[in-house]
């Protein structure tokens, strides 16, 4: 390796947050170490999360992403550094209707959040005393992304119904078993992890994750990793799995890069000397 060049030049890490970079919220040291290590040695890292993108600045004394964070699932890119989105959609009045047919039609789901620009999730609930339209009414915009909330028994038959009533207008997820996920069509995880690393011209696109939503942007990245505690659809398309979230499973993927970088440039410069 020349002197000018770090071990990780080249390489974004795209990692989700919940269940995968975190546990319960909290990043151990031995992650946030290992972090620093790769962004010190060249190395993009940021979160793709289901979270809006404003809340990893609370992680600021921990973590500080050198990429644009993505959030809502994919619907915005943040540039936390100058504090600015870098892109954004927006899901249109369809989504509303769509809502009102299915809370309408389907006593399985007890409420819907509303991801906006302004907040990280306000809930209609059935019991609620203000009515649908009032509550939309109010509602700041633009919309980014809607969660309906279903009991664990009915998870799986909803998240079918909900994708099948979205068609090819929405994107349909989970993140957790209790959530079903919708969004534009044009976004997901793997199109906003894509963008990212195009624009900082990364030519290695690493990607990280555990649960549903996370499964296009595994298959979508040079290097897609399961953490040990991922469901078994996202470990099926993965290249690699690794240890559970809760055994500092970032901190073991980036020596895990490392060791394979420094084993190849060895293999290249022993090429170079037989030549």
């Amino acid at each position: 390796m020349s002197e000018s060049k770090k071990l990780f030049d080249g390489y974004l890490i795209c990692t989700d947050f919940d269940g995968t970079l975190a546990n319960k919220a909290v990043i151990s040291e031995e992650n946030a170490g290992a972090i620093k290590y790769y962004q010190d040695n060249g190395g993009y890292f940021t979160v793709a999360s289901g979270r809006h993108p404003v809340f990893f600045n609370e992680y600021k004394d921990v973590i500080v992403p050198n990429a644009p964070v993505i959030g809502e699932n994919g619907v915005v890119i943040y540039d936390a550094i100058k504090d600015e989105t870098v892109l954004e959609g927006s899901l249109d009045d369809s989504a509303i209707v769509l809502v009102k047919e299915i809370m309408d039609n389907y006593p399985e789901v007890s409420g819907v959040f509303f991801h906006t620009r302004k907040s990280y999730g306000t809930q209609y609930k059935r019991e609620d005393k203000k009515s649908y339209a009032e509550f939309v009414a109010e509602l700041d915009r633009p919309i980014y992304k809607l969660v309906f909330i279903v009991p664990t028994e009915q998870s799986d038959i909803m998240f079918e119904t909900i994708t099948r009533l979205a068609g090819k207008d929405f994107c349909v997820s989970r993140s957790w078993i209790n959530g079903i996920e919708m969004q534009g069509s044009a976004y997901d995880k793997s199109i906003a992890a894509r963008y990212v690393a195009d624009l900082l011209g990364a030519g290695t696109l690493v990607c990280v994750g555990d649960y549903e939503n996370d499964i296009p942007m595994i298959k979508e990245a040079d290097i897609g990793y399961a953490v040990g505690n991922a469901v078994p659809k996202l470990k099926a398309v993965a290249d690699r799995v690794t240890v559970k979230n809760t055994e500092n499973a970032i901190a073991a993927i980036i020596y895990e890069l490392a060791a394979d970088i420094e084993k190849n440039e060895k293999s290249a410069v022993g090429e170079e000397a037989v030549n």
